[in-house]
């Protein structure tokens, strides 16, 4: 790489590592929600839908700028960097708890 690639390089590579960092503490605020929400703060419940949209968005432009970067500089994850079926399970393990709380008649019945 020459020096302005290892600039350009670098400086992508920091924008990609803020919003990995920003989805991150997003998806703890998530779940500080969820576990306040089954503790019954009604408030909490109402921020819940909100800051799944936040995250939804933020997952949505990391992806984005995670792509623009593999496209620009040939880098990525690497098979197994992820592990997609922990990941599937940590969300669905948090789906199940708003579920819960939904049928149990709890603070969204």
């Amino acid at each position: 790489m020459t020096g302005q690639n290892t600039q350009q390089h670098t400086a992508a590579q920091a924008k990609v590592d803020d919003l990995r960092q920003v989805y991150q503490s997003a998806g703890r605020v998530l779940h500080g929600l969820i576990i306040r929400a089954e503790e019954g703060d009604a408030d909490s419940a109402k921020k819940l839908t909100n800051q799944i949209g936040v995250l939804t968005e933020l997952f949505a432009r990391l992806r984005k700028a995670e792509d623009a970067f593999e496209d620009k500089f040939g880098e990525g994850t690497r098979d197994g960097d992820i592990d997609f079926d922990a990941v599937r399970l940590s969300i669905g393990r948090r789906l199940d708890r708003i579920r819960h709380s939904r049928t149990t008649g709890g603070i969204f019945g």
